[in-house]
């Protein structure tokens, strides 16, 4: 008889390659499809009012919306289209994850299955700027990600503790940036000269800080070295 453990991981590898094919499918399927699609008869949650605009279709071009207008006011083509009856349904803008961690990318059509089209993953490592870069070139379908680099801290969870000087720091950041990281994120237990020479080189390099407050840090220290979040 099989053991509660292997019935557990015969469950967790069964669902990670569900969602791999399923991903995998979604993506091929897309592909395929035309790249114009007619949203109609929904509902518009607008932004730039409190009012939710009735019955309404919604033309895409190649991921640009090209009109927002009364239902049947204006004639589509029927060629080469997708037609989406939406009828008493809602449509919103794309949702942002601002912090977001996941830890298998089979699963990034969840998100947007859930309406979110861009994430900040606050969890850097290699695996996610390819997944990243497989989005941008459109070799599979999935969100928008920004990725921050591994967090920088002098702490046992940083991939560089410990860091000894500010040259060190800087040394660092340089490295994330080259890599390709979209935002430079530190920890919480960095001593004031280091967090400042690493705010200093973010700002020589344009890359944004962002992550925990060190703890002597006051709100005019993080105001002074422009960290963002």
């Amino acid at each position: 008889m099989k053991s509660i453990l292997q019935i557990c991981i015969l469950l967790v590898a069964s669902t990670c390659v569900f969602s791999q094919n399923f991903n995998e499918k979604l993506s091929s399927k897309f592909k395929k499809q035309p790249a114009i699609i007619l949203v109609k008869n929904v509902n518009v949650v607008s932004m730039d009012s409190n009012t939710i605009i009735n019955n309404q279709d919604v033309f895409i071009n190649h991921g640009i919306i090209t009109s927002i207008s009364r239902s049947g006011s204006i004639i589509f083509p029927n060629k080469n289209i997708i037609v989406i009856d939406a009828k008493d349904k809602y449509l919103i803008p794309g949702l942002i994850d601002c912090h977001a961690h996941f830890y298998d990318e089979s699963d990034i059509w969840l998100f947007l299955a859930n309406g979110i089209t861009t994430m900040r993953v606050m969890s850097g490592e290699e695996r996610l700027l390819k997944l990243r870069n497989s989005i941008k070139q459109k070799k599979i379908i999935g969100p928008q990600i920004l990725v921050a680099c591994p967090y920088i801290d002098n702490s046992i969870q940083s991939l560089f503790n410990p860091i000894e000087n500010p040259d060190d720091a800087t040394d660092i950041v340089q490295s994330c940036k080259t890599y390709g990281y979209d935002f430079i994120k530190i920890g919480d237990n960095l001593n004031q000269e280091i967090y400042s020479a690493i705010a200093s080189k973010c700002k020589t390099l344009k890359i944004r800080l962002v992550g925990h407050i060190p703890r002597f840090a006051s709100i005019k220290d993080l105001l002074d070295n422009k960290q963002y979040s």
